[in-house]
């Protein structure tokens, strides 16, 4: 697992506020209210935060349920968990997407 300070290290300033502007504004109010901002809070709340949306295993039925039923009222802890992953990979692809060849090409080779 990455320590946040990898996690700052590789994800843009503007994905990352991106980030938590998806997950305050989402429409499940337990995925809103539950918002962190992975760049200025406690390092341990910011490293619990990730490695529970990154490596937490979920109900997959119980998510498969909520897909179906649409309800965007759902509290239960997994589904919070599941949104907050989508918003994560989302916010990423897009980052990856915007990228030219020459900045992604420099990326990588920080990376390696």
């Amino acid at each position: 697992m990455q320590s946040i300070i990898k996690i700052q290290e590789l994800l843009h300033s503007g994905t990352v506020h991106k980030i938590f502007l998806e997950t305050l504004k989402h429409k499940n109010r337990e995925v809103s209210n539950s918002a962190i901002y992975l760049s200025d809070g406690s390092i341990e709340l910011v490293n619990k935060e990730i490695e529970e949306i990154t490596s937490k295993p979920l109900n997959e039925k119980l998510v498969l349920e909520y897909l179906k039923d649409g309800d965007n009222s759902c509290a239960e802890k997994d589904i919070v968990i599941f949104e907050k992953r989508r918003i994560l990979v989302r916010a990423i692809t897009d980052y990856i997407a915007g990228m030219t060849d020459g900045y992604a090409l420099e990326e990588y080779e920080k990376l390696r």
